[in-house]
């Protein structure tokens, strides 16, 4: 096979990384641009997204003698690692199997007597309504935002990122804003605001080499092009995450990837357009096809889809578009394979988290990105249709 999209990619482009390469940008430029979109008054960069989320569990550790994390039990097993790593135990609620994320009812039944935060993760990009009911009932309790799939979706005319007490993003290779590798926490001030920055000069390690970022910048600029993906796909495949990791580590961010990040903002809107353009030609495209399910994305929503999720009722008609569509070039990913409960020992039963399980079970994830082209949509569709 010559030609292959990937099923997650961020075009970057040569001014991109000649952003890159020439002279460095400021950091606090970065934050500032970013707090702007995000509507936060305070950013702290750092080595991931993961890191991030271990920095803020360990800043509200310091504030209360409360060990519950509460997690969806679909979502990504690194965070139960940054839980575990901060001494905090992870409880898992269900998903709602129309939207895909956290089912926000089933937090009606947790305790806040022991709930230190809930985790709201926007899954695939597509943002988790956070009610007003629920900050009343929890009143008490953090809710931390987890942006990681999501940069440049918006709920009701505002980005992810201001959702919540406080959030975090990662800038990942695959994620919708990409410095190769990287993270923020997002907060507005105040004393938490201090703690998280106690937390993270308490952990933090130095940067990594700035002129190895650079050059994996540009690497990743060329392996996510479809021309470049396919001939090299048997070695990239390998660089991919199969399993949580077993530890993580918080180290300081550098001025490049800060010039990828603020060179990538100043066209987020145009990408992030194109995502939600794309995933919502596919939504219109499979509406009422037979045995799949589709994500409801109410009018007020608008997901930067980083992949878009097709619930398949019968695993062989799954299987069967998996296999022909990458002998079209195109990739697919079944994603997260288990629910959390069947990846680490949580003391909770195979039975658990039905709907979790299920999605977990019969997902495929489709490509949603700007590097798309309608036809490639089309594609897509005909082979859910057809199988």
């Amino acid at each position: 096979m010559i030609s292959k999209i990937p099923v997650v990619a961020t075009p970057l482009s040569l001014s991109d990384l000649l952003s890159v390469f020439g002279k460095k940008r400021s950091m606090v430029e970065f934050a500032e641009k970013l707090s702007g979109r995000v509507n936060r008054r305070e950013i702290i960069f750092m080595s991931s997204g993961l890191a991030a989320f271990f920095v803020i569990l360990s800043a509200l550790k310091g504030l209360s003698d409360r060990k519950e994390v509460v997690l969806p039990a679909y979502t990504a097993p690194s965070l139960v690692v940054a839980v575990r790593k901060a001494g905090l135990k992870p409880v898992l609620t269900d998903i709602s199997p129309a939207t895909f994320n956290m089912d926000m009812e089933l937090l009606r039944g947790v305790d806040p007597q022991k709930t230190l935060c809930v985790v709201a993760v926007h899954m695939f990009g597509i943002p988790l309504e956070i009610s007003g009911k629920l900050r009343e009932d929890l009143k008490d309790v953090f809710i931390v935002e987890d942006c990681a799939q999501a940069f440049g979706s918006a709920l009701n005319g505002r980005h992810v990122g201001d959702m919540a007490n406080i959030s975090f993003f990662s800038f990942n290779r695959g994620k919708n804003l990409t410095t190769y590798s990287g993270g923020c926490v997002a907060m507005d001030r105040g004393p938490f605001a201090e703690a998280v920055k106690d937390a993270f000069l308490e952990t933090a390690g130095a940067a990594r080499e700035e002129r190895m970022v650079a050059l994996k910048l540009a690497a990743l600029s060329a392996a996510v092009r479809p021309a470049f993906y396919g001939p090299a796909y048997a070695l990239l495949s390998r660089f991919k995450e199969t399993a949580p990791p077993s530890d993580l580590e918080v180290n300081n961010y550098s001025g490049r990837q800060a010039s990828m990040g603020l060179s990538l903002l100043e066209r987020i809107d145009n990408l992030s357009s194109a995502r939600y353009r794309n995933g919502m030609a596919l939504m219109g495209e499979l509406t009422g096809v037979d045995g799949i399910v589709l994500p409801q994305i109410p009018e007020n929503m608008t997901p930067a889809f980083n992949r878009f999720p097709v619930v398949f009722k019968e695993l062989e008609k799954r299987d069967a578009v998996q296999r022909k569509l990458n002998e079209q070039g195109i990739e697919t990913s079944k994603f997260y394979e288990k629910p959390l409960h069947r990846v680490f020992d949580l003391g909770y039963g195979e039975e658990a988290f039905p709907n979790a399980s299920y999605l977990a079970r019969h997902l495929l994830t489709l490509p949603a990105h700007p590097m798309l082209k309608e036809s490639d949509i089309g594609r897509m569709a005909a082979a859910v249709r057809s199988a």
